[in-house]
């Protein structure tokens, strides 16, 4: 301190409030803490960044699921139209369409949809096996009991074709029964603010998504009392008599979504935010806190870290320890960042705001794009829709041409129309199959001429099956990958090639949706670990047709971090047919029974056969008749199964 020469009086200085709390900086800016402008302008910026992402998935989504011909263009005339419309108009046929890109798309969800995989936990303690099988049939539990791979394939049919993949997971009850549960987010509602372009989405500092209630559902979610249910009717009421009068009603699926005014005009619109804040804090190490040595406090609370350790200094001392030995609280100064949440109105009034409550510390989003280039979603999708497109054109080419050589060009004189028929009707007649047209003959001796060419090869056809090679070349979706019969001089070895040549060339994308289905699992994981305060009954059911029943013990687990990763389930045709081989070869040693076997085998049949002997035996235990088992049923349970297997079961059933 012997710089200061002297001390400068506190007057002296200007008064500025610290930012370092970000939140109490806002209210302070605001003037008030119920409404928050600023961040609903924020999240409609951030919302229309994407509005070119948004104009291209409902674009795509619109080629895959059959509507090719939907673009708007000119008709000539300065009036945009429908390219459908437009083509109708000037032929006079309809417009002719060859969906190769549902193919596209069904092939690669097929594909996910062929790795049957499942979350496992995975303890970071040693000598924790039971308790991660604990925590492993839980989230298993919970990931059956939500339907999971009938959403993640409707979420792989999002990433192909919109380039997003975006779900929340939240604690909530369904049924009547609270639990961690996954809900799918429509793109056209997200928006996120990033800082640069993280395929992981680390520099994110804000995520929202825009969720509309009937009155009804968010008085349910907020009101607690019937005054909030009345506070709520009037927020709510400009807009509800406004769009009622407006009839605000939405049916085109394919439209671009607006970002104030929900769909139906019977919905209260909100915004669901997460901001990432700071704040001051501290941030503690306790030695002597065996159970969560590390944490943090407010500013507020330091003077009791300060209490705590002059008491064990005081202690200490009196036992005759060293200073420097005697184990204190450590505290550090920091500016923690946390997660926060806020539901706003169309207005910016704010119904509800908290700091993140889930013990992964973040936002309830698990959002995935592919790819991000310098901020912007490119879908797989698209990079074939100008080959659809032109594949469209060379149909309609072809079309057009065969049409022209089939009819021809008539040459009807003006004097060969008969009197008291139209030319309109004339022509009707004339182009009718198999139709005569009666007519006086005209003075002169005129008659009608029809003059026909014949069909010129304008190479349509070779061009459609360029264009073809070329969306197989992009997409790497071959027809080996698509499981087509090889052409008769194609080899079983080139055949196998080209699969796993294709297999490997959307390797990313899978790799991508398997990441996302893993940061799913975490959260969900997370979630799961913080919630189940109280013990509950897990049960697994497996399609051999066993169930495995275990019993959460959340006192077991809650000191205890795992981890989460995706592995193959056992359900999955391979790990059937290898378990089934295991289990035979240990049945063949003698290790296990014949029940043992059927119970956890996947022989078709072997549950009504497991099922039979079970019977058999309690008959037995009664002292009854054992019945003989029915040999139809035997060889209908081991249909498929190895002729020696099928023979050593029969053995053993007769002993």
């Amino acid at each position: 301190m012997d710089f200061m020469k002297r001390l400068i009086p506190k007057s002296h200085f200007q008064n500025r409030p610290s930012n370092a709390d970000s939140i109490k900086a806002r209210i302070r800016q605001a003037g008030t803490s119920k409404t928050n402008l600023p961040l609903l302008m924020r999240c409609q910026q951030a919302w229309e960044n994407l509005s070119d992402f948004r104009k291209r998935r409902l674009r795509n989504f619109r080629y895959v699921f059959g509507d090719q011909w939907g673009d708007y263009v000119s008709d000539g005339h300065g009036n945009r139209v429908k390219e459908r419309e437009r083509i109708m108009k000037r032929t006079g046929g309809i417009a002719l369409q060859n969906n190769h890109l549902i193919k596209i798309v069904n092939t690669l969800a097929g594909l996910y949809s062929k790795t049957s995989t499942m979350p496992v936990c995975f303890a970071r303690q040693r000598n924790a096996d039971r308790k991660s099988q604990m925590m492993t049939n839980a989230l298993q539990t919970n990931w059956e009991n939500n339907q999971m791979r009938d959403l993640l394939v409707s979420e792989m049919y999002e990433f192909i074709c919109g380039g997003a993949a975006i779900v929340s997971e939240e604690w909530d009850s369904h049924d009547g029964i609270e639990d961690s549960y996954t809900f799918p987010v429509n793109p056209s509602y997200f928006f996120y603010e990033s800082k640069g372009n993280d395929p992981r989405h680390w520099d994110d500092s804000l995520v929202g998504e825009i969720r509309d209630y009937t009155l009804g559902e968010l008085a349910a979610a907020l009101a607690q009392s019937n005054y909030d249910y009345r506070q709520l009717e009037e927020i709510y009421a400009p807009w509800l008599n406004q769009y009622a009068l407006n009839s605000t009603q939405q049916t085109d699926h394919f439209k671009e979504e607006s970002f104030d005014t929900p769909p139906t005009n019977n919905l209260c619109r909100t915004y669901h935010i997460w901001t990432l804040e700071h704040k001051e804090r501290y941030r503690c190490v306790d030695i002597m806190d065996v159970k969560n040595p590390l944490y943090r406090i407010e500013v507020n609370q330091l003077p009791i870290v300060k209490q705590i350790n002059q008491q064990r200094l005081e202690m200490g001392r009196a036992q005759g320890i060293p200073d420097d030995e005697i184990p204190l609280i450590e505290y550090h100064y920091i500016i923690d960042q946390f997660w926060h949440f806020q539901m706003l109105t169309p207005d910016g009034r704010v119904l509800t705001e908290y700091d993140t409550p889930f013990e992964h510390k973040s936002h309830p989003y698990v959002y995935k794009m592919h790819y991000l280039v310098n901020g912007d979603i490119v879908a797989f999708i698209s990079v074939v829709i100008d080959q659809q497109r032109y594949i469209n054109r060379l149909i309609m080419l072809h079309d057009l041409a065969i049409n022209a050589s089939v009819k021809g060009v008539k040459m009807i004189p003006k004097d060969c129309v008969p009197e008291g028929m139209s030319n309109r009707e004339f022509a009707e007649q004339f182009i009718e199959i198999g139709d005569f047209i009666f007519y006086n003959p005209s003075k002169s001796g005129n008659r009608p001429e029809v003059i026909t060419t014949n069909s010129t090869n304008i190479g349509t056809a070779e061009m459609l099956q360029l264009q073809l090679g070329f969306i197989n070349d992009i997409t790497s979706v071959s027809e080996a990958i698509q499981g087509k019969t090889p052409s008769g001089n194609t080899s079983a070895q080139r055949y196998a090639m080209e699969t796993q040549n294709s297999t490997t060339s959307i390797a990313s994308l899978i790799t991508k949706f398997t990441t996302f289905e893993n940061e799913i699992a975490r959260k969900k994981m997370k979630t799961i670990h913080q919630y189940y305060q109280s013990p509950r009954n897990i049960s697994l059911e497996h399609s051999s047709g066993y169930s495995e029943y275990q019993e959460y013990e959340p006192i077991e687990v809650q000191d205890i971090d795992f981890n989460v990763s995706i592995k193959e389930s056992a359900e999955s045709p391979v790990s059937r047919m290898m378990l089934n081989d295991l289990i035979k070869e240990m049945w063949m040693a003698g290790q296990i029974s014949a029940e043992q076997m059927l119970t956890y085998s996947y022989y078709p049949g072997a549950e009504g056969l497991l099922q039979s002997m079970r019977s058999a035996q309690e008959q037995a235990e009664q002292g009854g008749n054992l019945q003989r088992l029915d040999p139809n049923q035997i060889q209908q349970a081991t249909a498929g199964a190895n002729a020696d297997t099928v023979a050593q079961i029969q053995q053993a059933l007769k002993s």
